[in-house]
């Protein structure tokens, strides 16, 4: 399985770092680059094809953290510089919308993590009952009209997340990753799943605002640290997840 565009994120992030400091790190594109590459034109100086790779050039190992501790791999300055100069472009920002705080964005990643078993013994959790505490807890602070659902798998959303119509009309949003991905940075207030997809959403709704409101999961993966996540910005707010 080849890093999808929140993981490679992350290593754009790691070489973006590296040539601010005059160091050459590229990233390996993978099947996904082209989707992103049209969008972010940038992320192409961070990248070096399959075929480019020489026989001088060095695979840096990565680490089952994938370079994405917060804090550690990357600071909050060096994150949000590297979403103003390679994120927020032109062909971005024009699928952006501006925050409305009396909106709630709910990203709900399922798919391979659910349909695969082996990644289901990893990622799933109790997907359902964290949702439900993560937007209990925006609703009952007041203000939220309306919910927006960004997901992978809207059906199962249908059913087992009905209950969203209790805290205001529900739009689940479809279209591209590339909409997707604009649809939670442009939150005011964001609940999360386990996901880098999620996490980056996140990041680039915090560059924009620093009133965004985040919820995120008490989990990641079952198989590193215990299951605790790496990623989380300190200012986000958690939720027991398990």
């Amino acid at each position: 399985m080849t890093a999808r565009v929140g993981n490679l994120l992350y290593f754009w992030l790691q070489a973006h770092r590296a040539q601010q400091e005059g160091r050459q790190l590229r990233v390996r594109e993978s099947e996904h680059f082209a989707d992103w590459a049209a969008v972010w034109p940038a992320v192409t100086d961070l990248s070096i094809p399959r075929l480019s790779i020489g026989r001088t050039d060095r695979l840096l190992p990565v680490p089952p953290t994938h370079f994405q501790q917060f804090g550690t791999d990357f600071t909050r300055d060096e994150l949000r510089t590297f979403v103003r100069q390679c994120l927020l472009t032109d062909a971005f920002t024009r699928v952006l919308s501006e925050p409305d705080p009396a909106k709630l964005t709910v990203n709900v990643r399922r798919g391979d993590y659910y349909d695969d078993p082996d990644l289901r013994d990893r990622y799933g959790f109790d997907l359902a009952a964290y949702l439900r505490a993560a937007v209990e807890s925006v609703a009952g602070s007041g203000g939220i009209e309306r919910v927006v659902v960004v997901s992978d798998d809207p059906a199962w959303c249908a059913v087992e997340l009905a209950w969203l119509a209790e805290v205001g009309p529900v739009d689940v949003r479809r279209g591209t990753p590339v909409h997707h991905l604009a649809t939670l940075a442009s939150a005011s207030n964001l609940v999360l799943s386990n996901s880098t997809f999620s996490y980056w959403g996140a990041y680039i709704a915090g560059t924009r605002s620093a009133t965004t409101r985040v919820l995120a999961p008490s989990f990641h993966v079952r198989d590193v640290d215990g299951g605790a996540p790496w990623q989380h910005d300190p200012s986000w707010e958690v939720v027991a997840a398990g």
